[in-house]
């Protein structure tokens, strides 16, 4: 679905990727129920769960996340530089 340092960076983290059918079918349902708020999958509602009640561990769980995030912007952005010399 992403392409480029998006796609990098979710590798890298090993996010997983929900299929597209079944998160348009409970999108879908959400808006039949008029529900106000969806997380889809177990991982986004037990993450949702924890941030909500214990954020100092979700922000130390994402340093490691963070560190990866940057090293790809540096690198692409080193590319960009590179490329237009």
């Amino acid at each position: 679905m992403n392409v480029g340092v998006k796609a990098e960076v979710n590798e890298r983290t090993k996010v997983n990727y929900d299929d597209p059918k079944a998160v348009a079918l409970r999108i879908f349902n959400a808006i039949l129920n008029a529900e106000t708020e969806v997380r889809i999958g177990w991982p986004e509602r037990l993450f949702a769960f924890i941030h909500a009640n214990f954020p100092s561990l979700i922000d130390k769980g994402l340093q490691k996340n963070r560190k990866i995030g940057e090293e790809a912007l540096d690198a692409d952005k080193a590319k960009k530089l590179r490329e237009a010399a």
